[in-house]
């Protein structure tokens, strides 16, 4: 019984992994199905949970007369003055009408307190009714809502789910002990001194005719053996190397068999993954909990720095670009690792473990478990508190501050094995401006890993200015170029304006290659395309001054015509347009115009426009927006803004697109941004800047914009 309690423990933690990181489990391993409380969300090929409906007691049949939410249509986390709120699905499958009280409790997940709210709800027979519930919060965090219908004098199962309120301002405290730095410097020392005697061995029954595969062992501290997979490209040349750390108990079958660009090393810690059969640890957590010197996760850790050292002994990896990521305890590893080596360049964790160690044990049933068991069975006089303390030095929050390196984390915001507000802890205490995350409302022990998974790419190759971008099943790829004075712009006269050429326009090898337009408006906003994304993106750039009219659209139509028959070599599949305030409303004049002559924008930057928050249902289903307002702008700015993305979502043609929510800082302004993604393509952005007024600036800093807009085409809408 306790074999396979533990067998079931850890599917909870693996599962997660197998859809993004393409590991797998043994037939065995994979028939385990958990029979209460599944924690495992499933994801599908177009980004949609398969578990989105949370339900109580999902081990028993549904109850007739039930509460539901569907969280895939809530948003989940709210900032500023909004309310935390919800719209709840009362439900009555019976053959009569039903008269209820919906009762609803809402606390914060760490205290005691509740607020109770009673509603009256009459649903009809076989019917639904819809009610919104929403609270006035005011601490930064995560609150739990709890629901249930009485009626008859009976109460349904409760339903419990999470939303948060301003999470990056939650406030968290290091436990650091006064000794944390000298633990961790004298235990690098340590494993310093132990020789890793690396050995690679060429698995050729892995290999294709573009990659190499091997299996790696080496020596880590305290001279035990660990190892991994190692996958490198066969074209000669220096490669980035994302270095991936597993999930608890996480058996690997192989790295993902990308030629991308990449190398790529999953890395084992002791006992775990290739090392399996070497495991003399037992459950890894509750090793040694009585010893700091001892405990599972300093060896662990220090695996971790060990992994960074192979990679840096390969002749073929480029020292300057590596990258660390994993999810559950391989976030915890990822975290590790940017803290305890510098030579980290980015950081990519998803539904981290092991963080704010105390509440990582109070809000879990299993962790938590674990934990506490060892406290009551141990004969070593270890208390909670004790080992707490012993933890602290372990606790992957700690290592926050020490973290130099970008990062970007995923969270679930329904995790009960990770709590979202653990895996904030280490997030916030963060000195680094350059960092993000993405929370998945409906997700449990997981991220929207067809969301995160092509996000979290395209964030690294930005770092690596690796411009190959991902749009959907297809790519928009720009060659990497260098270029002297001679291959500096011209300009063409244009009737009364002037066109810009792209850099290397004139080059030989470029002769039948077609560029991207860029019409730009009344505002200068070409000066924001600075020389450095001029050259990333060589492009056509139109300073079109007539800007805010239907017939200024279709005057654009026959200017871009006469530009092609003078032979101008324009990609008619990528045109886009800028437009600021006055600019940004008459952007979808402008596309209206343009539509009258059968031409279309890939892609439309809009900032602060002050009218016009309907696009035409043609545009809609092709071209793609990124709207930015500050907060600080008038109101009715910001009105259009909202209203601009909310006629957006609802378009039948969107229906299928998937609504993430992040938030970022760029050049000092706080940055939440909603996201519409649909077949991989993010066709919608919505973006507020915390205390900006009406200006453009702060979004053409930001280099995800560029390569947003130049990843968009017609061709693969």
């Amino acid at each position: 019984m306790k074999k396979t309690l533990i067998i079931f423990l850890l599917y909870l933690i693996i599962c997660p992994f197998i859809p993004f990181w393409q590991t797998t489990l043994s037939a065995e391993r994979s028939a385990l199905r958990p029979k209460i409380g599944d924690a495992i969300e499933v994801v599908n090929a177009k980004g949609k949970s398969g578990n989105n409906i949370l339900q109580a007691k999902l081990e028993k049949p549904k109850s007739p007369v039930r509460v539901d939410i569907q969280m895939t249509e809530e948003k989940g986390v709210f900032y500023g003055a909004e309310p935390i709120s919800a719209t709840l699905h009362a439900i009555n499958e019976t053959g009569e009408e039903v008269k209820a009280i919906l009762v609803t409790k809402i606390k914060l997940d760490v205290v005691k307190k509740v607020t109770t709210k009673k509603t009256k709800v009459i649903i009809p027979a076989r019917g639904m009714v819809d009610q919104v519930i929403s609270q006035k919060v005011m601490e930064p965090g995560f609150y739990q809502v709890t629901t249930t219908l009485e009626y008859n004098k009976e109460k349904t199962p409760e339903m419990t789910f999470t939303l948060g309120y301003e999470p990056e301002k939650m406030e968290v405290k290091s436990s650091a002990p006064a000794d944390y730095m000298s633990f961790w410097n004298n235990s690098l020392a340590e494993l310093a001194k132990v020789d890793p005697n690396y050995t690679v061995t060429l698995v050729p029954d892995r290999c294709t005719s573009k990659l190499n595969v091997y299996d790696v062992r080496m020596k880590s501290f305290g001279k035990v053996e660990v190892g991994g997979q190692y996958v490198v490209p066969k074209a000669p040349g220096k490669y980035p190397v994302i270095v991936q750390f597993l999930g608890y108990g996480s058996i690997p079958k192989g790295a993902e068999m990308k030629d991308d660009g990449f190398i790529r090393y999953v890395a084992s810690t002791r006992g775990q993954g290739v090392m399996n059969k070497e495991n003399i640890y037992g459950d890894w957590m509750a090793y040694r909990l009585d010893s700091r010197d001892d405990y599972y996760y300093r060896g662990a850790f220090l695996d971790v720095v060990r992994a960074i050292d192979f990679v840096c002994s390969r002749p073929e990896v480029d020292q300057t670009r590596i990258v660390v990521r994993g999810g559950s305890q391989g976030g915890a590893l990822s975290f590790a690792a940017a803290a305890l080596d510098k030579r980290v360049a980015l950081c990519v964790p998803h539904i981290p473990g092991f963080c704010d160690i105390p509440n990582f044990i109070n809000l879990t049933s299993w962790p938590g478990s674990v934990y506490k068991k060892y406290v009551s069975d141990n004969d070593k006089k270890v208390t909670f508190q004790s080992m707490c303390n012993m933890l602290a030095y372990f606790d992957v929050k700690n290592f926050g501050p020490l973290i130099h390196c970008p990062v970007f984390m995923g969270i679930g915001l329904q995790d009960p094995i990770c709590p979202p507000r653990t895996t904030f802890a280490p997030y916030n205490l963060l000195t680094i401006k350059d960092k993000r995350y993405i929370i998945y409302p409906e997700c449990k022990h997981a991220v929207r890993y067809s969301d995160f998974s092509p996000e979290s790419d395209a964030w690294i190759r930005t770092h690596f200015g690796m411009v190959t971008v991902r749009t959907g099943d297809g790519q928009v790829v720009t060659p990497k170029e260098t270029f002297t004075d001679s291959d500096k712009p011209d300009t063409i006269k244009l009737q009364t304006l002037k066109l810009t050429t792209p850099w290397g326009y004139n080059k030989t090898e470029n002769a039948e290659r077609k560029y991207p337009l860029v019409v730009n408006g009344n505002w200068g906003e070409g000066n924001l395309f600075r020389e450095d994304v001029r050259k990333k993106y060589p492009s056509f750039y139109l300073d079109f001054n007539h800007h805010t009219t239907e017939s200024d659209g279709a005057t654009l139509a026959t200017l871009i015509d006469e530009a092609i028959l003078t032979n101008c070599r324009i990609d008619t599949n990528r045109i886009y347009l800028t437009g600021f305030s006055a600019g940004g409303s008459g952007s979808f004049k402008i596309v209206r115009g343009m539509l009258s002559k059968g031409k279309l924008f890939a892609g439309i930057v809009r900032v602060a426009g002050q009218s016009e928050s309907v696009l035409a249902d043609e545009a809609v289903e092709k071209t793609s927006l990124w709207y930015h307002i500050g907060l600080k702008d008038l109101t009715e700015r910001i009105n259009v803004a909202r209203a601009t993305y909310m006629n957006l979502k609802g378009k039948t043609s969107n229906a299928t697109a998937v609504e993430s929510i992040t938030t970022d800082n760029i050049t000092g302004y706080t940055r939440i941004t909603k996201t519409l993604t649909k077949n991989g393509i993010e066709i919608i952005k919505m973006s507020e800047y915390e205390g900006l007024g009406h200006e453009p600036g702060p979004c053409y800093k930001d280099p995800a914009l560029f390569d947003w807009l130049f990843s968009q085409s017609l061709a693969h809408r």
